[in-house]
C-alpha cells in the first residue's frame, strides 16, 4: 500500500534499537516503518511524516520502467498540440521567461534513456522540460512525483524540528527577507542567514528559492 506521505527533513525520532534495525532495511522499508511509527504516535493523522533522505532514496530505488520509451513517444503527441512551442523557442526581446525548446529537450531525454538509473530522475526531467514553458495550461505531472510531498519544518507538531521558512519585511516597506520561523530566547523570527544550516554550509537560500520558483512557475 502506498502512503501519501508528508515529508520533512527530521520528523520521527527513533531510538537506537530502531535505528539499528533500519540499517538492515531497504529505503522503502524504512519509509514504511517510519510511516507506521508516526501513525501509531498520531492515530488521527491523515498523512505520515517521515525523514526526507530515506524517502528520496526510496524513490530513486525504483528502476526505469521498461516501457519508458513508449511513454516518451506518447508524450510527443501531447506536446505537439501546444500552440506556442515555436514562439518560446525564439521569443521576442521583451519575453520575461527563458527561451526553451521543449520538443528538443524531450528528444534529448529519449536519446539518453539508457543512461538513466531510476524512474524518479527520468520522470522528473521530463516534467521539468515541460515546466520550462511557463504555461499553467501545459503541464505533465508524472505519477511517481505524486507519491510524496516534501516540506521543511513541522511547526506545532511537537516533533522537535521547529523550523519553517517565512518571508518578512522588517517595517512593512523594505523588501522582505528570509527568516526561520522559530522561537529561541523569546525571539519569534530568527534570521535565516544566522540560524539556517544551509547558510552555514555556504548554501545560497535566495538562489535556491529563485531556482525553485523558476521550475514551479
Amino acid at each position: 500500500m502506498l502512503f501519501n506521505l508528508l515529508v520533512v527533513s527530521t520528523a520521527v525520532l527513533l531510538n537506537s534499537k530502531a535505528a539499528r534495525a533500519q540499517d538492515r532495511m531497504t529505503p522503502c522499508q524504512v519509509v514504511s516503518s517510519q510511516s507506521a511509527d508516526f501513525i501509531t504516535m498520531y492515530p488521527t493523522a491523515s498523512a505520515a511524516l517521515v525523514e526526507a533522505q530515506p524517502m528520496a532514496d526510496c524513490l530513486k530505488s525504483v528502476p526505469v520502467w521498461e516501457d519508458s520509451a513508449a511513454l516518451i513517444d506518447e508524450m510527443q503527441y501531447f506536446i505537439q498540440w501546444q500552440s506556442n512551442l515555436a514562439w518560446i523557442k525564439n521569443p521576442p526581446a521583451d519575453y520575461t521567461g527563458n527561451k526553451t525548446d521543449v520538443q528538443q529537450k524531450i528528444k534529448d531525454i529519449a536519446s539518453n534513456l539508457k543512461n538513466y538509473e531510476d524512474e524518479y530522475t527520468l520522470q522528473q526531467d521530463l516534467s521539468l522540460a515541460i515546466a520550462e514553458a511557463y504555461d499553467f495550461h501545459f503541464e505533465w505531472t508524472p505519477d511517481i512525483l505524486n507519491l510524496f510531498r516534501f516540506r521543511r519544518g513541522n511547526i506545532g507538531m511537537g516533533l522537535l524540528d521547529e523550523f519553517a521558512i517565512v518571508s518578512v519585511s522588517e517595517d512593512g516597506k523594505a523588501l522582505p527577507k528570509l527568516y526561520n520561523f522559530c522561537k529561541r530566547l523569546d525571539v519569534l523570527y530568527c534570521n535565516l542567514s544566522k540560524t539556517n544550516t544551509l547558510s552555514r554550509r555556504h548554501y545560497d537560500p535566495k538562489g535556491r528559492f529563485a531556482a525553485i520558483a523558476h521550475h514551479r512557475n
